[in-house]
């Protein structure tokens, strides 16, 4: 082998002092380092997140319970003060739809038909009883036998005296039925919930009587039949207003069993301003914050249902609801100026309530509303400024 390859690689000689020479030499100012235990990554870097962040709390079972029984709650309110504004809503329809055919003034005209076809078509002499109605087609008189002589009767003054006495009594059976509703609906307008008439009777909050809606000539003809063995003076049984003979009107009123007199029926007008009076916060207020509060409490609904999703504060979930009730409110100031003339919104199919609700679930349609009636403003504002100038 080659001698300059072996010295090539052979090792060097040690230096002087000893292989000791060759350890490092320690510097006056070092000290040793002490042993440190093992560390766990997953364990540090847990608590590297606690310093970092603070700790997320699920969705608790409070919440949940909390969340469900308010939306039972506010489904309950809602349901039932819509019941509420629907039926009078529906009521009012109805008594538009009569008073415009002005209900009064052709009860007053039936009434008086009536009386003048009493005296000229079926005339009754004093103390003889009223003649039988007869047979009303010509066939069945002559099956029953009854032959009439030529001029005692008019048929068709007859068959018209039937046709107003029937209209008289169908336009009273409206008004009578209409009157009660009202007054069943005051009653339900002072105690719109379920149970609500118990509880203030239960607390001794108890309101002004509700009346019934009969009409008061219910009362004067059970008097009167009372009295019937009892003589009437000539000042009790001539009392004429425009030419009528009053007692006449009232004894053909209790006859028929009507339920007014021409001067005793009431304003259908004053019906439905009161009804609407009373609907009038439902629709403007009340139902629409009710309606924007569910949505509100609907999207936490839906928002609870990933178990992993943050626990959301009470404070928050309040702030919200309070706000979409707010929106709901104002949402009603400009609903007609806003939506009323716009074809495509209204082809939609979108009410009110419907609109207030979708508020409440979606706050970010209300201040893109809102931004979007800024714009409209401003840009109003602008061209009047160049318009002035």
């Amino acid at each position: 082998m080659d001698k300059r390859l072996t010295d090539k690689h052979a090792p060097d000689a040690p230096p002087e002092g000893g292989i000791e020479s060759l350890a490092p030499r320690k510097r006056p100012s070092e000290t040793p380092a002490k042993a440190t235990p093992p560390v766990n990554p997953g364990a540090a870097a847990a608590q590297r997140v606690d310093l970092s962040t603070p700790p997320i709390e699920r969705v608790s079972m409070k919440m949940t319970y909390f969340c469900i029984t308010f939306s039972v709650l506010l489904m309950f309110l809602v349901g039932s003060l819509s019941l509420v504004y629907t039926r009078g809503v529906v009521l009012v329809s109805e008594i538009d739809l009569l008073g415009a055919s002005q209900p009064d003034r052709r009860f007053g005209q039936l009434e008086r038909q009536m009386l003048v076809a009493q005296e000229q078509i079926f005339p009754v002499a004093p103390g003889e009883p009223p003649p039988q109605p007869l047979p009303q087609s010509p066939g069945e008189r002559v099956a029953r036998g009854t032959f009439v002589k030529a001029g005692s009767l008019d048929d068709l003054a007859q068959e018209s005296s039937y046709v107003i006495l029937h209209e008289l009594l169908d336009l009273n059976k409206a008004l009578l039925s209409l009157q009660r509703r009202v007054a069943a609906y005051d009653e339900e307008l002072s105690y719109p919930l379920p149970g609500m008439k118990s509880a203030a009777q239960g607390l001794g909050i108890v309101g002004a009587p509700a009346t019934n809606g009969d009409p008061m000539i219910n009362f004067y003809c059970t008097q009167r039949y009372n009295a019937a063995d009892k003589p009437a003076t000539p000042e009790q049984s001539n009392i004429y207003m425009l030419g009528m003979n009053m007692a006449q009107v009232l004894d053909q009123a209790c006859k028929y069993n009507l339920g007014y007199v021409s001067t005793s029926v009431p304003s259908v007008r004053e019906w439905s301003y009161r009804i609407k009076e009373g609907i009038e916060p439902y629709g403007i207020w009340v139902l629409p914050c009710l309606y924007a509060a569910l949505g509100s409490m609907i999207f936490y609904m839906r928002l609870i249902l990933d178990p992993q999703q943050q626990n959301p504060p009470f404070f928050r979930v309040a702030h919200r609801m309070s706000l979409a009730a707010l929106a709901g409110m104002i949402i009603t100031w400009f609903w007609e100026p806003a939506f009323g003339s716009d074809g495509a919104f209204n082809t939609v199919g979108f009410g009110l309530f419907t609109f207030a609700f979708i508020v409440g679930f979606s706050i970010d349609v209300f201040f893109s509303l809102l931004d979007r009636l800024v714009s409209i403003s401003l840009g109003a504002v602008n061209r009047l400024g160049t318009a002035s100038g």
